[in-house]
């Protein structure tokens, strides 16, 4: 079974302080993942939707991704039930 996209991508983030979007899809293509550009851009904005990571424009055409820290004050359960009323918003979408 495959790992999906954005489970890499949430790896890949936390295993480092700070990337860029071209260093992200190096470091994919690298582990044999292929990807769009638009693929990896529709993940990165799931994600940041999620409250994963976050997502900052440096110059035209680079961004900046970083691993957003989770708080522990009990919010996991509304966390989770966000994300899924989220997955549910897109019943023919592929995981």
């Amino acid at each position: 079974m495959a790992i999906p996209l954005r489970n890499r991508i949430v790896e890949k983030v936390a295993a480092h302080t700070t990337l860029t979007d071209a260093e992200l899809a190096k470091m994919l293509a690298r582990d044999g993942v292929e990807s769009t550009q638009a693929t990896l851009e529709k993940a990165l904005l799931d994600l940041e939707i999620l409250g994963l990571i976050s997502v900052t424009v440096l110059a035209k055409g680079t961004r900046r991704i970083e691993a957003v820290k989770a708080e522990e004050d009990g919010e996991g359960e509304e966390d989770a039930a966000r994300e899924r009323d989220y997955e549910a918003s897109f019943p023919n979408a592929e995981p």
